[in-house]
């Protein structure tokens, strides 16, 4: 221990000097290391330590039960998600080409038609993509959100 204090003069220092708690709640001095050194755990949250840590492991247990109802909903999700997304970039390429057609100089009927027929296909395909997403996506993502930042404050306060 001793060599410990050695090699780490500024902290043994600090170590052992009482000041006040940067958490700004707790006017006494503080001797607790986990205090100086993280700044997170106050001393009047020192003795909570073990209700703080059945507080992390309960918002922990509460997400990893959660999960697996959620998983499959959000893998779904995603994946008609990007399926939108890459219908809405086929339409824009197509409106594109309708637009590079339109002001050539080889008018070409049939090649417009074609690509107004094939725009409103993708348009159809992106609605029919849109509605495929479950009615409950965003009540089941809010309450995913809501159980993990519960979970990262939790462990953000003993860490």
């Amino acid at each position: 221990m001793r060599l410990w204090f050695f090699l780490i003069p500024s902290i043994s220092v600090t170590l052992l000097t009482p000041r006040i708690c940067r958490c700004g709640r707790c006017t006494t001095p503080c001797v607790t290391p986990l205090c100086r050194l993280k700044g997170r755990l106050c001393c009047s949250e020192a003795g909570n330590t073990f209700a703080l840590v059945e507080n992390v492991r309960a918002a922990e247990a509460a997400l990893a039960k959660y999960e697996p109802e959620y998983r499959p909903i959000h893998v779904q999700v995603r994946q008609l998600q990007a399926e939108v997304r890459r219908l809405g970039l086929e339409i824009e390429e197509r409106n594109q080409d309708l637009t590079r057609e339109s002001r050539s100089d080889s008018l070409s009927e049939t090649e417009i038609k074609d690509l107004e027929q094939r725009i409103v296909a993708h348009e159809a395909e992106k609605q029919t993509a849109q509605d495929r997403i479950p009615d409950d996506w965003e009540a089941a993502r809010k309450r995913y959100v809501e159980l993990a930042t519960a979970s990262k404050k939790a462990s953000a306060i003993l860490s």
